[in-house]
């Protein structure tokens, strides 16, 4: 049972890294920086990867509960997704909205 799982996640894990260098390569080809593409540039951000762990807490938990549609579980649930998602879209817009040469600067 172990060695499919770690046989499993190998695959994934090999799956995605091929996947994350194809995207790496468009963009290059394309013109962009690193710091252009939205992923790169907030995967090391601790905020957003504890409001992603509160997320998926919150929605195993909810699930767990058999996915009810009112009450304390659900409100956590909508809340922490919520929260989420807005810190993304408002990470988004500002990356519009602002322009900084911290790369060039370091």
């Amino acid at each position: 049972m172990e060695g499919s799982l770690l046989s499993l996640i190998q695959k994934s894990l090999m799956i995605f890294t091929r996947e994350l260098l194809l995207l790496y390569c468009l963009a290059q080809v394309a013109g962009f920086h690193l710091t252009e593409i939205f992923f790169f540039k907030f995967c090391c951000d601790h905020t957003l990867d504890e409001l992603k762990q509160k997320s998926i807490a919150s929605c195993q938990s909810w699930r767990a509960a058999g996915r009810p549609r009112s009450g304390p579980t659900f409100d956590l649930y909508r809340k922490d997704k919520a929260a989420y998602r807005n810190i993304i879209r408002s990470r988004q817009h500002n990356k519009k909205l602002f322009y900084t040469n911290d790369l060039h600067e370091a």
